[in-house]
């Protein structure tokens, strides 16, 4: 993972506030559309009322996340939900997608006053899950051809849907992002169409 702490970035305020998940930036994630990745986030907490997020703002969403009950998962999926939501982000908005990659190398560090040091530093204590997990995207995004293209979505039965390829993996296979999930696809040589499974070969972790 990068690390310039000489150089780094600890806030998302101003300039920077696109690194801020309330930031307003329409993404789609597993089917449903939001006005901001706070909003997506807080959503997964509870499948029963994704609906109530889908129009609210990242602050009322937030705010929101924290009185609706929680799945007895969420511990155990939150960071995956985490980098998927984010990853959307980045990918389904072109010019955050540049905006991120001009950070170039920078250690993206999201430092609070609010003792939050699992997602964040407080104090110069905390894991910086969240600043971990945007340097994994821009690495991710750094060198990738960003290219979109219309292919078969196994959640969708087979209809059509954008997708945006990261890598290339040979052989015709490919590395994609669905609606911040990162999986695998193929391109079908003989029909000249791709094929996205976003149920059965979801990408998770540092892979």
């Amino acid at each position: 993972m990068e690390n310039n702490q000489e150089q780094a970035i600890t806030n998302s305020d101003g300039y920077y506030s696109f690194l801020n998940n309330c930031f307003n930036a329409n993404i789609s994630y597993r089917g449903y559309k939001f006005h901001n990745a706070e909003a997506a986030f807080q959503a997964m907490k509870c499948p029963e009322r994704i609906e109530d997020f889908t129009k609210i703002c990242g602050r009322s969403a937030r705010l929101l996340g924290h009185l609706i009950p929680v799945r007895k998962d969420w511990e155990q999926m939150k960071e995956q939900v985490m980098y998927e939501v984010c990853l959307a982000k980045f990918t389904q908005n072109r010019h955050l997608t540049e905006a991120l990659l001009a950070t170039g190398t920078r250690m993206l560090a999201a430092e609070n006053f609010w003792n939050d040091t699992e997602w964040g530093i407080c104090c110069g204590e905390g894991q910086n899950k969240f600043g971990k997990i945007l340097m994994r995207i821009r690495e991710e995004l750094r060198g990738a051809s960003l290219q979109k293209v219309k292919a078969h979505i196994q959640s969708l039965n087979g209809d059509m849907a954008e997708v945006m390829i990261l890598k290339e993996l040979g052989h015709n296979e490919f590395i994609v992002v669905y609606n911040g999930v990162k999986c695998h696809a193929i391109f079908n040589c003989y029909v000249f169409e791709y094929y996205t499974d976003d149920v059965y070969a979801v990408i998770k972790g540092d892979q």
